[in-house]
């Protein structure tokens, strides 16, 4: 949030949230829980601090005053504010500003037991199935305003796919209607990069103007071009990509044409500099591919580090302060003893030594005839583990993590894990293995372990498959049996082989979960197995 202060007043029987970067009252009165003008002023850093006794006061003041319905004049509080109530008696929340509901918002307002109505602009027809079970009433402003042309260019005409997408093209075919972009905005959620195939500056302007408008941060405009910019507009792109990274911390780069560039650019270089621009051009990818080998070896060594001490720890081949132990033997081993002695790679899992060395350690993960076989961890988000590998170290291949939402002790119901689908095939780079028939005809690889510090598992697969970006495979936990049956029998459906597995309403489910295909396609490959064995 950009503003610094959170309001919280009372109006027509409404409790009332609404947030400003500046207050014009007495310095007193801000984080003090003295009422001004009928209402509370407080700063973010107070109220996340302060938040039971704050809470504790506004429920004081809504029993006496009968309050039982929220009003948001600012929709970035919403989850805030939902997190807010959990615990309150209100039966309505509406929404002043129209933008459609996150997915962690929707969670929000399903697990809570006292909301009876949501006045919202748009929710997913999968989540508004869910809220309407839970028995609450919805009313959804959305109008659908956006052009049948609109919908075209992005090859859809579906509302829940434009609230997922996160890339957007603009086509030459599309008129360009600032109208259709405001809408979009307001529908979507994950917005990532813009194409704009069409470029001039006032639709660069008024994408823009929209992103700012929206508050959008972070997202990459990519303009393609056929011909060199004229120096004014080169200039003005300049000035407005500089506001463009102050305002929203955006990004825009121009992509020229192959066609452009192999019958202009290269015209105008002479022979010696072509033979410079390749070398230039070696150096670079030189450069790259070295950083790359370094960060996957890097990695490498980290993974080759954890299973030297987890080898030596189930060895037992050093003492206390790390020097090698020495033991006596009143005579040679028997051969049938020295059989006992483990590979590498094949130690028992020993949960206190990884907890030592990272404490997010919830389970170790193997996958026959694969390369995986790691220890899995768990972050207080789904991002932290995206970027930095089991010792906490920075690292583009990330590590293999559970959901944050997943309860790594009992387990949900569908218990996901993530990685990262590496070209080395680290993390899940071979999760791929398993959509080959002659991988998933082979009995020993449909059973997957995984194990937790509290029991051993095997789980059996039930499907194995890869899909255009979803989050419906995602879900944790279900309302009860026809939502899980509904769930599990989609899943399966989508599987390229019938492992011939009954599922049932109680049974617990394992998600492996990466991306796959080039990465602009947003495609993701899921393995669901069962579980069949604890001890």
């Amino acid at each position: 949030m950009d503003d610094k202060y959170i309001i919280l007043s009372f109006k027509n029987n409404f409790l009332v949230f609404s947030s400003t970067n500046k207050i014009i009252s007495p310095t007193k009165v801000i984080n003090s829980n003295n009422i001004f003008h009928n209402m509370y002023i407080y700063t973010y850093k107070y109220f996340n601090k302060n938040n039971t006794d704050i809470l504790n006061l506004i429920n004081k003041v809504l029993i006496k005053n009968n309050i039982h319905s929220v009003y948001l004049e600012d929709y970035r509080l919403t989850e805030i504010v939902l997190k807010f109530i959990k615990i309150l008696s209100i039966h309505s929340i509406y929404l002043k500003n129209f933008k459609s509901l996150t997915t962690n918002e929707c969670n929000l307002i399903i697990s809570n037991k006292y909301l009876r109505y949501v006045n919202a602009y748009y929710i997913p027809s999968n989540y508004l199935k869910k809220i309407i079970g839970t028995k609450k009433k919805v009313n959804l402003n959305y109008m659908n305003y956006i052009s049948d042309s609109f919908m075209v260019s992005q090859d859809t005409i579906d509302n829940d796919a434009l609230y997922f997408k996160k890339v957007l093209h603009f086509n030459r075919e599309y008129n360009y209607k600032e109208k259709d972009f405001i809408e979009f905005l307001k529908l979507n959620i994950n917005l990532k990069t813009i194409h704009l195939h069409n470029y001039n500056v006032d639709i660069l302007n008024s994408i823009i103007k929209c992103l700012e408008k929206d508050k959008r941060k972070n997202v990459v405009i990519l303009l393609y071009q056929e011909s060199t910019l004229p120096s004014n507009d080169f200039k003005k792109l300049k000035n407005i990509s500089k506001n463009y990274i102050k305002s929203l911390n955006g990004d825009i780069k121009i992509i020229y044409s192959k066609n452009f560039i192999l019958n202009n650019l290269f015209k105008q270089f002479t022979y010696n500099h072509i033979n410079f621009a390749f070398l230039i051009a070696f150096y670079v990818l030189l450069v790259g591919v070295i950083f790359t080998q370094l960060y996957t070896y890097s990695t490498k060594i980290n993974l080759d580090k954890l299973n030297y001490e987890m080898y030596m720890s189930y060895a037992n081949l050093t003492d206390e302060d790390g020097n090698p132990s020495i033991e006596e033997y009143d005579e040679e081993p028997s051969s049938e003893e020295t059989k006992k002695v483990k590979s590498k790679y094949e130690f028992e899992k020993s949960f206190d030594l990884l907890l030592s060395k990272n404490k997010d350690t919830v389970g170790w993960i193997t996958v026959n005839n694969t390369m995986i076989n790691y220890p899995a961890v768990q972050g207080k988000d789904n991002n932290y583990y995206l970027k930095h590998d089991f010792y906490k170290k920075s690292s583009s291949l990330g590590w293999i993590f559970m959901d944050f939402r997943n309860n790594p002790k009992d387990l949900d119901t569908n218990t996901i894990l993530y990685g990262h689908k590496m070209k080395s095939g680290m993390m899940f780079g071979t999760l791929s293995n398993a959509l080959n028939k002659n991988w998933y005809l082979n009995k020993e690889n449909q059973i997957i372990s995984f194990d937790t510090p509290y029991k051993k598992m095997k789980w059996q697969i039930i499907s194995v498959y890869r899909t255009d970006y979803t989050s419906d495979y995602l879900e944790v936990n279900f309302e009860d049996e026809d939502d899980f049956n509904s769930w599990i029998n989609k899943m399966i459906k989508r599987s390229v082989y019938n492992f011939g597995v009954n599922v049932k309403y109680g049974d617990k489910i394992l998600t492996l979960s990466t991306c796959y295909g080039p990465s602009n396609t947003n495609q993701r490959m899921a393995v669901h197995a069962v579980l069949i064995e604890e001890e």
